[in-house]
């Protein structure tokens, strides 16, 4: 999956559960795709927070053992189930793992 819309970057399929910890109480979310400088999430069960802050918790596949947390902001509402965020911090670490993940299951084939 390619896209370069609002993101401005690449984006690939991420099927994960996310905890996204909003003013200290946890809602539990599923991943539809990540780029570098954000994610798109399902909402599962979970208040409105367009425009908040919140901090997540979440791996990159079932496989990988290393959690990485972020800090990011709700920035829009994609219909009434689906909602993005745009990465406003996170280690060097983590944010190489994630760009490692990007680039590692980008489709290249959309460049030719």
């Amino acid at each position: 999956m390619r896209s370069l819309d609002q993101r401005g970057g690449k984006r690939v399929e991420l099927d994960a559960y996310l905890n996204k910890i909003i003013r200290g109480v946890r809602h539990m979310v599923r991943a539809s795709n990540i780029s570098e400088t954000g994610i798109l999430v399902q909402r599962l069960i979970e208040p409105d927070h367009l425009g908040e802050e919140c901090d997540l918790e979440f791996r990159l596949g079932y496989h990988e053992a290393e959690t990485i947390w972020a800090r990011a902001r709700v920035t829009r509402d994609v219909g009434s189930s689906q909602f993005a965020l745009t990465f406003t911090a996170m280690s060097d670490r983590h944010r190489a793992m994630v760009r490692q993940y990007v680039l590692a299951h980008a489709d290249w084939r959309d460049e030719l």
